[in-house]
């Protein structure tokens, strides 16, 4: 997510038909790809909601990475290989590199802090509500998030 206001000119259409290529090789997107859709929008604030940053972060755009699990650390099975060598190589770099970390659960942000240590000061753990339907008929007196 990139926010940059009053930018939805050409120039940036052009740039999100490069995106569209990037879905073919995530590896090359993040490398070279979304840097230079950064350097050329140049937004007020990125925001990864995947957990990646660009291996030549721009320095004067300010980076939020969101971090829902290690599970590539910690249970690396459950990955095909290629995905386990794209997050060994962008992992590392993203929560080493980012401006701020967010994280779902205190478990993720325990588990931040035990692989990198030096990362605890960046950390903010947010517990996302889970909001139920009014229509469900679900009595008044149950609590709307977990």
């Amino acid at each position: 997510v990139i926010a940059c206001p009053n930018r939805m000119d050409d120039e940036f259409a052009q740039l999100r038909n490069f995106a569209m290529y990037a879905h073919c090789n995530p590896l090359f997107w993040y490398i070279y790809g979304l840097n230079s859709i950064l350097s050329k929008v140049q937004p007020n604030l990125f925001f990864s909601p995947s957990h990646r940053l660009p291996l030549r972060k721009n320095q004067c755009v300010p980076t939020v990475v969101l971090v829902h699990d290690l599970i590539w650390k910690k249970c690396p099975s459950s990955m095909s290989l290629k995905s386990r060598c794209i997050e060994r190589i962008l992992f590392p770099h993203s929560v080493v590199n980012a401006n701020h970390l967010v994280t779902v659960s205190k478990s993720t942000a325990r588990d931040l802090i035990q692989y990198y240590p030096n990362v605890g000061d960046k950390i903010q753990q947010y517990t996302q509500p889970v909001l139920l339907n009014k229509k469900e008929n679900v009595p008044q007196e149950i609590i709307y998030y977990l």
